[in-house]
């Protein structure tokens, strides 16, 4: 550590003195969102066509891709609550099924603008539960619907000629599946009660009723040749029909209930059952191969060389066909990101900790996601090495510390110690890889001893530090130091063998967070109170030196940016920048209403400031330092506007009033407008307005509104008025975007105005006769009213 008034040269963001030369610090007044990762997923229906999944969530159908929705299938007041899709190359459909009874057909070619082609009535007399759509070949060559209710029912829809063809009744009650046969007009239709039918579309005739699931048929698929079935349940059950005669051939029991099924070839199938995806040869019939998924499967799709299914924790994993592995990872929902932390030599890496035991690990390039399981409860608080930050370190509920490595884009647990008796508040790294520091709600911080190669942690020492819950603890950068921060509203330092420091009071509320300063011997605590308080480290112990005030909430998160700027989030959903040396709010970021629990910084390869903050709604978002940019642009506005002027200027000096007027117009300046409306005649009033474009004459117009208001001005309002309406048509007017605003602005003063003159051209009559009726003195009276 240096003295309070000293300063590293290598800060970038602290004032440089060179050659008696005061540089200006580097402060960050603007940023500008680069990636937002958000809740795309909640559970319910999810479709896949290529790179892109199509989830059903809160009433509306989100296409996502890489973890971010791109577009949304969405009707105001009239949710979804089922939908299908079918695509190809030069065409992508997708049929949505709503709660008004009301099927739509949207084209999603351009899936960045979903729009609606055809809307039509279900005639169901419940809710669409299922929806499957077919693609007709040979002389029945067209597009066909199939939609399955609650009530039991089943019709059927010929989209290409727009109507509808058949209508299947039921004794069973909700629809949970639809099949089309590949090669023959046959519908195959499953049902909650474990009912499964098939129907002949030539004749409207029911072939066939299959008895054989006592639960819920979750899946029928057909083989490629079209000669054999299976239906699954969840009966835990798989039946293999003859499609022929519409028999069964067998019945191959594998012991857990089936939520999802894709057929592979001939009779293999892949089922997802429980928290795993089994291969199966029904043939034989045996269990082929099997995969954890880490969670419960809700259910599963095939595409050409992969497999996508959904689980429980509403996560969306795409898997390969040839060995049941995890290659695609999308978080459909994050819950309430607890922390994060970056990861990697030059920060490639992104660990989230969520209200979940698996950690989540972004790839900052792809935002592909992968899963690191091992904590057996919620994951509260991570932490990086600062020495190798491959190496991280993680505590949760389950009251275990793990410290992992990055290894090709996965982590790898490399050991696990335990020794707390309550949930991990924070944890902290020392000044090399061998020690580490945790807190805990049972009052104790502990320091502990970490051999990677031995792969063994062990605690060292332990001491109750707190009467309450630590919520956080931060090591100095040359390790002498420990600040913990706990409920009971004090922050202490703590040397390296436990033994106290100094206790910093000041807090009326409880410390969520501390941070050492990297440059100078100041520590910074976040508090409940919404206060930032910075505190000297002198020989007489810690004495606040500066109380940053800005957050009406709790401050939650706190980061160092240098020694001259901080980062803070508070539980309002607010993530604000400081400049330390003024006490001042250089920058804040809107994160929604959420608490911010998780926050870090880091500076790229060029010296950006970029902050990543994630909330309790499960949202993250990466911001980056625009301030530069923003300068230069304003830089470059500023010196435009000066020539712009300039040349306005010269327009007035060789008098070409129309370009003129554009001109002021186009710089904003009613005023300047105005004063060459005044000089203008009539023509030229009247060429320099019929020469603006659309957004030209709606500003001249909402000018005119103002100037109409002030009597001084009100001719020249007049004239342009009586240019405007004598010259441009009335569907023109209308169109432009502020018609409704200036003429409710224009009405009413436009009529004072007609009255004002109407009484002054009525007061204008009795000149004449006074006149007649005064004795002529030197004058005869007939040329005076002659003059008149």
């Amino acid at each position: 550590f240096t003295s309070t008034r000293e300063k590293f040269s290598t800060s970038v963001n602290t004032t440089q003195v060179s050659k008696g030369v005061r540089m200006k610090p580097k402060v960050s007044t603007s940023f500008s969102c680069v990636k937002t990762v958000e809740s795309v997923y909640t559970g319910g229906q999810v479709e896949w066509f290529k790179d892109m999944a199509f989830t059903l969530a809160r009433g509306a159908v989100n296409v996502v891709r890489k973890g971010e929705v791109i577009s949304m299938l969405k009707e105001e007041e009239d949710q979804i609550i089922s939908f299908t899709l079918a695509g190809s190359d030069t065409e992508v459909t997708v049929v949505t099924a709503h709660k008004s009874g009301l099927v739509r057909i949207w084209d999603c070619l351009v899936v960045e603008q979903p729009k609606v082609i055809r809307t039509f009535r279900s005639i169901h007399n419940g809710a669409i539960s299922v929806l499957g759509l077919h693609t007709l070949s040979g002389s029945h060559s067209g597009t066909v619907l199939a939609t399955g209710g609650t009530e039991g029912t089943v019709k059927v829809w010929d989209l290409t000629s727009q109507y509808f063809t058949h209508n299947f009744r039921t004794s069973s009650t909700v629809c949970s599946t639809l099949t089309f046969h590949p090669h023959k007009l046959l519908l195959y239709g499953g049902f909650s009660t474990g009912g499964l039918f098939c129907w002949d579309l030539t004749n409207s005739k029911l072939v066939q009723s299959m008895e054989a699931h006592f639960s819920v048929v979750t899946a029928f698929s057909i083989t490629p040749c079209g000669l054999k079935g299976v239906s699954c349940g969840r009966d835990a059950v798989c039946v293999v029909w003859d499609l022929t005669s519409h028999s069964k051939v067998s019945t191959v029991p594998v012991f857990s209930p089936v939520e999802g099924m894709v057929m592979m070839d001939s009779l293999k199938v892949v089922l997802a059952t429980g928290d795993k995806l089994a291969v199966w040869d029904l043939n034989t019939p045996a269990k082929i191969s099997e995969a954890e998924m880490g969670c419960d499967v809700t259910s599963l799709r095939g595409q050409v060389d992969t497999l996508h299914c959904t689980t429980s924790d509403h996560n969306l994993l795409t898997i390969s066909k040839t060995n049941l592995t995890v290659t695609g990872c999308t978080v459909g929902n994050n819950d309430e990101v607890l922390d994060l932390v970056l990861m990697g030599e030059t920060n490639t890496h992104l660990a989230v900790a969520c209200n979940s035991p698996a950690i989540r690990l972004y790839s900052r390039d792809t935002w592909n996601c992968v899963l690191a399981t091992g904590h057996t409860d919620t994951v509260l608080c991570l932490a990086t090495c600062p020495g190798d930050t491959s190496i991280m370190a993680s505590g949760g509920k389950d009251k275990e510390v793990r410290v992992w490595r990055l290894e090709q884009d996965r982590l790898e647990c490399l050991v696990v110690g335990s020794g707390h008796t309550e949930a991990l508040g924070g944890l902290s790294w020392g000044a090399g890889l061998n020690q580490l520091v945790t807190v805990s709600k049972d009052t104790t911080l502990k320091v502990w001893s970490l051999d990677t190669s031995a792969r063994s942690l062990a605690s060292i020492r332990t001491e109750i530090a707190h009467e309450k819950d630590i919520n956080c603890v931060s090591v100095s950068p040359d390790g002498g130091l420990i600040a913990t921060g706990s409920q009971d509203k004090l922050a202490k330092l703590w040397s390296t063998d436990l033994g106290l420091v100094t206790v910093l009071r000041g807090h009326n509320r409880g410390v969520w967070c501390v941070r050492f300063s990297p440059v100078d011997r100041l520590v910074a605590t976040g508090s409940a109170d919404a206060t930032i308080r910075l505190w000297a480290l002198g020989e007489g112990g810690g004495s606040c030196v500066k109380t940053l005030e800005g957050h009406d909430t709790s401050v939650l998160r706190l980061d160092w940016v240098g020694g001259g700027q901080l980062v803070t989030s508070s539980s309002a959903g607010l993530v604000k920048v400081w400049w330390v040396a003024r006490q001042e709010c250089t920058a804040t970021l809107d994160m929604g209403e959420s608490k911010v629990w998780a926050l870090a910084t880091h500076l790229d390869s060029e010296g950006v400031l970029n902050i990543t903050a994630g909330s309790g709604g499960g949202k993250i978002s990466e911001y980056k330092d625009t301030t530069e940019e923003g300068e230069k642009d304003k830089q470059a506005e500023q010196d435009m506007i000066v020539v712009q002027h300039q040349k306005l200027n010269n327009l007035l000096q060789d008098k070409q009033w129309g370009k003129a007027v554009r001109l002021a117009l186009k710089l904003s300046q009613p005023f300047t407008a105005l004063k060459i409306i005044k000089k203008l005649s009539q023509p030229d009033l009247q060429a320099a307005v019929m020469s603006l474009d659309n957004p030209g004459l709606d500003q001249l117009l909402g000018y005119t509104v103002k100037w109409n208001t002030n009597t001084k001005h009100c001719a020249a309002a007049q004239a342009v008025l009586y240019v405007v309406l004598t010259n441009f048509d009335t569907e023109q007017l209308l169109s432009l975007p502020s018609c409704d605003s200036w003429i409710q602005g224009l009405l009413p003063y436009t009529e004072k105005h007609f009255q004002r003159l109407t009484k002054l051209q009525t007061k204008t009559k009795f000149v004449p006769y006074i006149l007649h009726q005064m004795k002529a003195t030197s004058m005869p009276v007939n040329s005076m009213v002659a003059d008149l």
